[in-house]
């Protein structure tokens, strides 16, 4: 059964999902506010050393010290609607939404550049993508959260669709590897695929991308020390070293939990994906699909180096969690040539569609704190 499909419908229900979760659950929790206070202390106070100064950070600075880049980025494209707020009179907390909704549009951003590198001649299948995307609840909730994750996960979905597109794929490397370096440490796991990948199946030269990978990983070790020793007021600090240091060398990570080996496999992913769990299976199995094979590298050997961790969260794994939907896409496309595959595909749908609401819901009054701030 053919099906015309115009791709920009299904992305404009996928943009209105994101939306709706930053508006429905407009409030945060303790792993947000790391980032969100940093966003906030910057479009507050500024970036002087008078305002540095009165940062929250500086008085309650965690755990292990987290890098400022992110929050930065995210305040230069917030700070228009900030100054819009504050001339309407809003407060800090219409600040916020403002500043998820960035966040928001920058995931749905990235998912749409991710579509068209990975689908660029067939609309179909990027709208299938698109729906995938929009039924899934923590895909969704977590995509505008300003967790260490959230901030980085719009990058990397880019530079994924960068690197398995193959025509800018030195910049998706580059990308990469800043943001392993400088943000989110356990992004090496998925960039050892990404090279491995551009050199051995695209056939790039090996010393180049060795030379590519050491200038990118020591440029960005310079400007994470640079910026964060000056917002950290400490000398020498690169905060994603020393978060290896704490967490993994001292094995500090273990005290916030351990699980299996597999956890990630039976436990974390089929929770996340839902209904696109077995549409992504069926992916699998088409013959000749260009995408597939990468894709599949991809998740397989970063699930696979980070379920050697103890300390777990599918937070860590977020980023293969687009890759699985354009897998599922397939799945789709391969399902929607047959009757009883359309009926199949639209109940699986359904189903991730309505855990996806009654979850929403329930997260709605899951903020007893900030609802006592209100």
């Amino acid at each position: 059964m053919s099906v015309r499909m115009n791709s920009a419908i299904p992305a404009g229900v996928l943009l209105g999902a994101l939306s709706a979760q930053v508006w429905l659950a407009p409030l945060t929790k303790v792993e947000e506010s790391f980032s969100l206070q940093a966003v906030h202390d910057i479009l507050t106070y500024g970036v002087y050393p008078s305002g540095r100064d009165h940062y929250d950070h500086l008085t309650f600075p965690g755990a292990v010290p987290r890098s400022f880049v992110g929050p930065l980025i995210l305040s230069i494209f917030s700070a228009p609607f900030s100054w819009i707020c504050g001339l309407l009179g809003g407060t800090s907390a219409h600040v916020q939404v403002c500043v998820r909704m960035v966040l928001a549009v920058a995931t749905w951003t990235s998912f749409v550049f991710l579509a068209h590198c990975l689908f660029p001649k067939t609309s179909r299948l990027r709208g299938f993508f698109y729906i995938v995307c929009s039924v899934q609840f923590h895909l969704l909730f977590w995509s505008s959260r300003t967790t260490p994750n959230g901030l980085v996960f719009p990058f990397v979905t880019a530079s994924l669709g960068a690197i398995i597109h193959g025509r800018h794929a030195y910049v998706g490397l580059v990308a990469l590897a800043s943001l392993a370096i400088i943000l989110r440490l356990e992004l090496v796991c998925l960039a050892i695929p990404s090279y491995l990948w551009v050199w051995l199946h695209q056939r790039r030269r090996f010393f180049v991308l060795f030379l590519l990978g050491m200038v990118s990983c020591l440029c960005s070790v310079a400007v994470s020390m640079m910026l964060d020793s000056y917002f950290w007021k400490q000398r020498m600090l690169w905060p994603e070293g020393y978060a290896l240091f704490f967490n993994v060398i001292q094995g500090h990570s273990a005290d916030w939990g351990t699980s299996p080996p597999w956890a990630y496999l039976v436990q974390d992913l089929p929770r996340v994906l839902g209904g696109a769990l077995p549409l992504a299976l069926v992916g699998c199995a088409r013959r000749r699909a260009s995408t597939r094979t990468s894709l599949l590298v991809h998740i397989v050997v970063h699930v696979g180096l980070m379920s050697a961790l103890a300390h777990k969260e599918w937070r860590f794994v977020m980023y293969v969690v687009p890759l699985c939907n354009a897998l599922a896409a397939l799945g789709l496309e391969a399902l929607w040539k047959k009757r009883i595959g359309i009926f199949l595909s639209i109940a699986l749908l359904c189903m991730s569609a309505a855990f996806c609401a009654l979850a929403t819901w329930i997260s709605m009054s899951n903020y007893p704190g900030g609802e006592a701030l209100v």
